[in-house]
């Protein structure tokens, strides 16, 4: 069974697109209409005086909270449809490689799998796990804490309410922005791989391994830069394995997995994400002002003198075109010590995951390879 690249990484842009759209059509809007409830809330008080005024405030926030949320209007109206529709595209997909009819389930059953489905986000050595509806109350919890922290603070040290208004405002357009934003589109790669494992799973006595479509750029997690090592012919976890990572692996994961034949291979090609050899000095201002601020993005012709979109072979590995990038790049992407490791080395990228597609820590990566460690690092 060949799976086509190519058309599977176009279907993944169509996926981006539509979690933008579910971002400009629901989050934003209850993201402002939330600000617009909490700034008449404080703008009716006129002035905080004493603690049940402020405690009644407290409450009077949290609910306009909860009811301005939007992560239900965004699950109702587009992560539900997405969940239908992708292991319908899915099933044809998969079906047309095969040349045999692939079942997608009723409706009904794709949405009871999606709502029980667990996120099991990395964030370093934590993992947080629960169901999509647990994450998203997360978010509002956290978001009354950051809202009522400005408040009570304030009225503490006796600011106004338009001082507090205009900190309020400040943390809407900044990090409960972010944190909205970054929720949303893990949750489309939720919803989307849980509806292509519930169809899986009804189609076990074909698609009985996994293969996972892992981004390849500097911005590649370590996790996925581990999985991508668990894609080879005779190397992938099959789809009765209960521990086969299940994407979103983090947060804004762009990694995914489809089900796939014993033995499939690729066809066509991948989009990449490749550096310039004369780049390094102009990637590494943009890094360093990627420290201070966000990460750095590729930014379309702005930055034709350090990055160069390509398309390269689809077998290619996540192994083989990183040792292909200049040093400066490959550096930036795995980390100074790993770097040593890896080019000067000569360790794969198989040496940084375990057996399961996991990654080491750097500590467990020396341990394993003593004398490699001793001869590079010193």
């Amino acid at each position: 069974m060949p799976i086509n690249l190519t058309e599977l990484e176009q279907h993944e842009l169509y996926l981006s697109r539509l979690a933008s759209g579910g971002i400009n059509a629901h989050v934003y809007p209850s993201l402002e209409a939330t600000y617009k409830a909490i700034r008449r809330l404080l703008q009716d008080e006129e002035v905080i005086t004493t603690q049940a005024q402020l405690n009644k405030i407290v409450a009077a926030v949290s609910k306009a909270i909860d009811d301005n949320g939007g992560w239900v209007t965004l699950t109702d109206d587009s992560l539900k449809s997405l969940a239908v529709y992708e292991a319908s595209w899915q099933a044809q997909f998969i079906g047309a490689a095969l040349a045999t009819a692939i079942k997608s389930p009723a409706e009904k059953k794709i949405l009871s799998y999606v709502n029980k489905a667990l996120m099991s986000l990395e964030s370093g050595q934590r993992v947080n796990s629960g169901t999509w509806e647990q994450f998203y109350r997360a978010n509002l919890d956290s978001r009354k804490r950051a809202i009522n922290s400005i408040i009570r603070t304030g009225y503490s040290r006796g600011e106004t309410i338009n001082q507090m208004s205009q900190k309020i405002r400040t943390n809407f357009n900044g990090v409960l922005k972010r944190e909205a934003e970054t929720l949303a589109r893990t949750g489309y790669i939720h919803y989307a791989s849980a509806a292509n494992t519930a169809m899986v799973n009804d189609n076990l006595d074909i698609l009985n391994e996994w293969f996972y479509v892992v981004v390849f750029d500097s911005r590649t997690s370590e996790q996925c830069q581990a999985i991508s090592t668990k894609n080879t012919v005779d190397n992938r976890y099959k789809t009765t394995d209960p521990q086969a990572p299940n994407p979103p692996l983090h947060f804004n994961c762009r990694t995914r997995r489809i089900g796939v034949q014993k033995g499939a291979e690729l066809t066509g090609t991948r989009a990449v994400m490749s550096a310039k050899e004369s780049g390094e000095e102009a990637f590494n201002k943009r890094d360093a002002a990627r420290r201070k601020a966000s990460q750095v993005r590729y930014r379309g012709r702005k930055d034709n003198n350090i990055f160069k979109p390509e398309q390269i072979n689809a077998n290619t590995t996540y192994d083989a075109w990183l040792r292909s990038q200049p040093d400066y790049y490959i550096k930036d992407t795995l980390g100074a010590t790993k770097y040593k490791l890896f080019k000067e080395g000569g360790l794969s990228m198989k040496s940084f995951a375990d057996l399961a597609g996991r990654p080491l820590t750097l500590d467990e990566i020396i341990k394993r390879h003593p004398v490699v460690a001793d001869r590079v690092l010193g």
